[in-house]
């Protein structure tokens, strides 16, 4: 940890105990920072067209309609309200009632304007105030307000109307409030919602609190950019999906500014660099790799960020991309008719790697532009069983040696020792696109463990993934490659035929393992949405050293036509007739 997450942690413990301790003390400390009068941003300007996304009940997210009629969908568990709201849920997650408490939906409902959108609005904010003193939790918890902030305003931004006296009381109690909360115990993307809230909060007021939580705000969000944002534009998190979400939220911070007529030059550059980065990792579905915490629906899809990003800030429609790139640590390889995401990327910052997995050097795999290997995805973020096998190394397409995960995670948001990857290498020979990469399981440092993975790839023909698993004695390699539902599979003795419902088949081969298998397994693309599969189990035992792996192909080859060998810098395979040989040192990048 860093040292000011040590004193923000001090901070929020006192502030914790006053909170719990003298809650009437707590709400009345904050409501008196609150002026007689508002002097107000919305009085001037016109509406500010903020980031357009569709609100259409998808991926077990709510729709706006269905809410006017009092059901609220999130996460893919949905709940009927008749006239006044639960604000506390206990037969859904915590993070369930987070979505409840973020506000998102509030403009989407005022959107379909009409009596009863503008009273169900209305309702919602009144009784959210009533019902939610401060500081009780989850309302009050610092990432809740924040998202809060940032949605109450941009609704009264869009519609002044709704600006009560009440609700503006209880906005301006929300920010001072927050100023005193920070999670700059955690950091990362709490720390960088909680600075964009008082940028939001310190245009739409005007005060001295307001000029300093703008300041404060802007402050912050600079040191986030810059913390936060790798070279190439990815998030260090190395979650796609929260990559997604803050990406939206940095156009609509962006509106914001220059609707107030400030600085915009601060922020744009790393959109741009960040909307590149999306732009790159979009898979042909267009979603993004499941890797790490992600999951589809939360965020907009990229399409839809990218639209966004031509408007806003003129993004190209027509990016010019690579067949093979290495951007940020998450490598994409496109040989035509397969697509491959490889994440060979860190597990995430050092100082808080909640949202990471045990997953070094697993892959998505697309064929036609359809799924076909997948990410085990993200269930929940509940702390439980399912969590922490969706975050374990047998649930991604790697090899786990010796029964041993490759990094320590545990409590659903905590990691301890972690195996970071030691070095990948991108480039193309010919006809092949190539990935090397390798790390060292830093868990158990005395076993000497490590593994190489290389995946390679014939344009339109096959890709073959290669492993090469060290240890200074017994060595238990398990390899697992995890299909999406659509794809049936058929052991055929010394291949496995995969078939999807449209009618396509590719043959995979197993090359040098003992034992190979078909087990059930799952697939969580969204939270709360389950779906049985069925991945390849591959296995080989020895000691020190051993190399195996498999090839997915279009055709059918002769198994004894098929052999790989390889070194750090060189490999070697004999396939379908040809012999391949080429070191590190010749590829192309």
């Amino acid at each position: 940890m860093k040292p000011i997450q040590w004193t923000y942690r001090v901070k929020n413990v006192f502030f914790s105990f006053v909170h719990t301790a003298f809650p009437r003390y707590s709400k009345r400390f904050y409501e008196l920072k609150c002026p007689d009068n508002y002097n107000l941003a919305f009085l001037h300007g016109e509406p500010i067209e903020w980031f357009n996304k569709e609100y259409n009940g998808n991926h077990g997210m709510f729709s706006a309609s269905d809410m006017l009629g009092g059901k609220f969908t999130f996460l893919n568990r949905s709940k009927h309200f008749d006239t006044e709201i639960a604000w506390q849920n206990k037969e859904f997650s915590y993070l369930w009632d987070f979505n409840l408490h973020y506000f998102e939906y509030l403009l989407p409902i005022a959107k379909i304007e009409g009596k009863v959108a503008e009273a169900k609005v209305s309702s919602l904010l009144n009784n959210w105030i009533q019902e939610n003193s401060c500081p009780v939790s989850p309302a009050w918890h610092p990432y809740t307000t924040s998202l809060r902030i940032i949605n109450w305003v941009k609704l009264l931004l869009y519609y002044p109307k709704y600006g009560t006296q009440e609700i503006l009381r209880s906005l301006y109690t929300q920010l001072a409030f927050l100023e005193c909360n920070l999670e700059g115990h955690l950091l990362v993307n709490h720390i960088w919602e909680n600075a964009r809230a008082l940028i939001f909060g310190g245009v739409f007021f005007r005060s001295s609190s307001a000029d300093r939580w703008y300041a404060k705000g802007v402050n912050l969000l600079k040191n986030e950019l810059s913390e936060e944002i790798l070279p190439l534009g990815g998030h260090f998190e190395r979650s796609p999906m929260y990559h997604s979400i803050l990406l939206e939220g940095l156009f609509d911070t962006l509106q914001l500014l220059r609707w107030a007529n400030k600085s915009e030059n601060w922020i744009k550059p790393t959109t741009l660099k960040m909307c590149e980065w999306l732009e790159m990792i979009r898979t042909p579905d267009d979603n993004f790799p499941l890797f790490n915490d992600s999951a589809t629906g939360i965020s907009a899809k990229p399409s839809e960020i990218l639209n966004n990003a031509n408007r806003i800030i003129n993004f190209p429609n027509n990016l010019r991309k690579n067949n093979i790139i290495d951007i940020d640590g998450l490598v994409v390889m496109d040989a035509g008719q397969f697509k491959c995401f490889i994440d060979g990327a860190d597990i995430g910052p050092s100082y808080n790697p909640g949202h990471a997995h045990a997953d070094n050097l697993t892959y998505e795999l697309f064929f036609q532009k359809q799924p076909l290997v997948v990410d085990t995805g993200t269930p929940t973020y509940e702390i439980n069983n399912v969590r922490q096998m969706s975050k374990s190394t047998r649930e991604h397409n790697t090899v786990l040696i010796n029964d041993l995960e490759q990094s320590e995670l545990w409590g659903g948001f905590r990691a301890a020792r972690r195996s970071n990857p030691d070095f990948n290498q991108v480039g193309s020979h010919e006809k092949y696109l190539i990935f090397a990469g390798e790390y060292t399981n830093r868990v158990y440092p005395d076993l000497g463990i490590s593994h190489e993975r290389h995946i390679i790839s014939h344009r339109d023909k096959w890709i073959l993934v290669w492993d090469k698993v060290l240890a200074k004695g017994e060595l238990k390699s398990k390899s697992f490659c995890k299909l999406h539902p659509q794809w049936e599979v058929i052991n055929k003795g010394d291949r496995f035929d995969l078939q999807n419902e449209a009618g396509d088949t590719l043959f995979l081969y197993p090359i040098m393992v003992e034992n190979s298998s078909i087990i059930p397994s799952f697939y969580y693309p969204e939270f709360g949405s389950s779906h049985q599969t069925r991945k390849l189990f591959f296995t080989k035992d020895g000691e020190h050293h051993l190399e195996f792996g498999y090839l997915i192909s279009v055709n059918q080859l002769l198994l004894s036509d098929v052999s790989v060998s390889s070194t750090k810098s060189r490999i070697s395979f004999k396939l379908d007739g040809n012999f391949i040989d080429f070191s590190y040192e010749s590829i192309s990048n």
